[in-house]
């Protein structure tokens, strides 16, 4: 569509497409050629140059008005050719004529034109596709429109959108609308508009697992410097107003996790418990609202949470690793497969895995928030099952090569053959050596050499290991509540952020991904036997077969791993609960066990939005 600061000799103008418009005037109002397959396309064509011409006049009203009469003859025809490209044009003029009724009647033709895509009735996948995500945008637009200048008022197109868009059956549809208009009101500094649309975004989807994060939104906007409340309003009243928001969607939470554990029918039906058990978490360390949470009901879900996953494991984990992967990865060590598999399906050349080395589902979720913000990027998520016990040189030797722990017996205890481990997949798949790249102790995302890897023009298989979250959880003496908020800190810098962004500008496909999660636990007296694992991994005590472990099951709440996949020379003794083998009543982050935490971890697959 035009672009206002042309230089004036390059502007549509009347005179310059005068000999078009009385040819096409000639065929449409004639009356000779209404049976001419030409017919349809010439009223088209009139109502195209029209809409050209009035978009870079100084009084363009006539001449939207006259796009208006030549693409509602068609839009009155649904059997012309031209139908649905008349209607998406004439919701483009009436968005260009700004009044409120044409501002009203422009989402009516574009929710017209997403609900048309929605049932197929625009064939071309291409065309669909982008009328769509057009439509979407331009809904936006005429909402925030609506306003005019006017940036304090309630934003009007609050009661336009649950008068007229609150039943549309795409929920997907009805989100981006809303964070649209939220992005657009902020561009234009309107933040207490901004605001408007994300609480209708609560309104509307009072359940969506990202509410915690807009209500952290909404108490950060209500915090900027210098903003001026409505009138009546106080910060205090609209803050408390939040977090009783919160509590109720805790409570929703708690509701929608018992219902689950009630009616487990398969592996997926766990996964779906961990997030939700992941989103209560974040909510209950969230230290604004402590106090106002319902306790007992947390430590009653948890201990119910954890032993049916414990008794599920102990009857279904051997059945989990020869699972089909085609959807998503089932276990970690399908992963290389299925991104192998996406590959070949999606014709995509180029794949990079980020492992975040000890990161749970919580971290992830308040890692995505901050990911997610303002990103052009498409996040498929979804969640697998690490290998037990949860410890890194089982779990990440398998990510990074591919197989069950039984087949890499001679490293279990050691994390120097990934990138061999990594590198052999890969070529094993026709991938050229020289291609493939492995990097581990990334932190911050400036670490020597790692620019390096990313901008080579022969790189096309990347394997990257990030330390942090490990390293925080080896030395968090605030436990849960303290790492999210480090974690926090870390993503305001933006490195990871950025970084994925670089992956994503050079073509990669990026999936991200964690070893193992973690558990506040609570120690029940230091065993000093059995073979070492490192300090955070202090749920579990490995011993080679043959030598007396009864120690451990005597003295310890702790019981015997079945071992599934596992190196058969070796008894693994887990830790009950949520004990570890610490010091006695030492609070502590720590892993090795089975808990859903520890067990359940993010898989997400990260690509440029077309």
């Amino acid at each position: 569509y035009p672009y206002k600061d042309r230089p004036s000799n390059l502007k549509y103008t009347e005179q310059a497409f005068k000999e078009a418009i009385d040819a096409y005037t000639e065929l449409v109002d004639s009356g000779l050629y209404t049976n001419s397959p030409l017919y349809d396309e010439a009223i088209y064509r009139l109502g195209t140059i029209y809409f050209l011409i009035g978009s870079d006049a100084d009084e363009p009203i006539n001449y939207y008005n006259e796009a208006i009469r030549r693409f509602d003859t068609l839009v009155s025809k649904p059997e012309s050719d031209y139908y649905y490209h008349s209607l998406h044009q004439r919701g483009w003029v009436k968005l260009n004529l700004g009044d409120e009724a044409s501002l009203q009647s422009a989402i009516f033709d574009f929710t017209n034109l997403i609900e048309a895509v929605d049932i197929g009735e625009i064939e071309d996948p291409y065309l669909a596709s982008d009328y769509k995500n057009n439509s979407i945008d331009n809904i936006a637009y005429a909402l925030v429109a609506l306003d005019g200048i006017d940036f304090i008022n309630p934003a009007k197109g609050i009661q336009f959108f649950e008068e007229i868009l609150i039943n549309h059956p795409d929920t997907l549809v009805k989100s981006e609308i809303i964070d649209k208009a939220v992005s657009l009101k902020m561009e234009i500094n309107a933040p207490l508009q901004a605001i408007d649309y994300l609480e209708l975004r609560l309104k509307v989807f009072p359940l969506d697992l990202q509410n915690p994060s807009i209500i952290d939104s909404i108490i950060t906007i209500y915090h900027t410097p210098g903003l001026v409340l409505r009138e009546g309003n106080d910060l205090t009243t609209i803050c408390n107003a939040e977090y009783d928001f919160i509590k109720a969607n805790y409570n929703n939470l708690l509701d929608r996790l018992y219902d689950t554990l009630d009616n487990i029918t398969s592996y997926k039906d766990w996964l779906q418990a961990a997030r939700d058990w992941a989103e209560i978490l974040v909510i209950y360390n969230d230290e604004r609202i402590q106090g106002r949470l319902d306790e007992k009901a947390f430590i009653s879900i948890f201990y119910m949470l954890n032993s049916r996953f414990r008794t599920w494991l102990f009857d279904n984990y051997n059945l989990l690793p020869s699972l089909s992967y085609a959807r998503a990865p089932v276990m970690v060590h399908h992963i290389p497969w299925y991104m192998n598999y996406r590959m070949g399906k999606d014709a995509t050349q180029k794949a990079a895995l980020i492992v975040v080395d000890g990161m749970a589902l919580d971290d992830w979720l308040i890692i995505s928030r901050y990911l997610n913000q303002n990103s052009s990027c498409r996040f498929e998520e979804k969640f697998c099952f690490a290998w037990i016990p949860t410890i890194t040189s089982i779990s990440r030797q398998a990510i990074f090569s591919g197989q069950i722990p039984r087949y890499f017996g001679k490293t279990i205890f050691s994390t120097s053959e990934d990138e061999r481990h990594w590198k052999k997949f890969w070529t094993e798949r026709g991938i050229r050596p020289d291609a493939i790249y492995y990097m581990r102790g990334i932190k911050h995302f400036n670490e020597n050499g790692l620019r390096d890897i990313v901008e080579n023009p022969k790189a096309k298989i990347l394997g990257f290991v990030v330390n942090m979250i490990d390293d925080m959880v080896h030395g968090q003496q605030m436990l849960r509540a303290g790492l999210h908020q480090n974690l926090r800190l870390w993503m305001e810098k933006e490195g990871f952020k950025k970084f994925l962004q670089t992956l994503l500008e050079r073509n990669f496909d990026v999936y991200i991904t964690s070893d193992h999660g973690h558990i506040s636990s609570v120690g029940q007296g230091s065993l000093r036997e059995g073979l070492a694992v490192d300090m955070a991994a202090d749920r579990v005590r490995i011993y080679e077969k043959g030598k007396n472990y009864e120690t451990a099951l005597k003295r310890h709440k702790a019981y015997k791993w079945a071992g599934y996949g596992l190196p058969e020379e070796y008894n693994y003794i887990i830790s009950d609960g949520c004990y570890s083998y610490g010091k006695d009543n030492e609070k502590n982050l720590t892993h090795g066990g089975i808990s859903i935490e520890e067990v359940i971890v993010p898989f997400i697959h990260i690509r440029k939005e077309e």
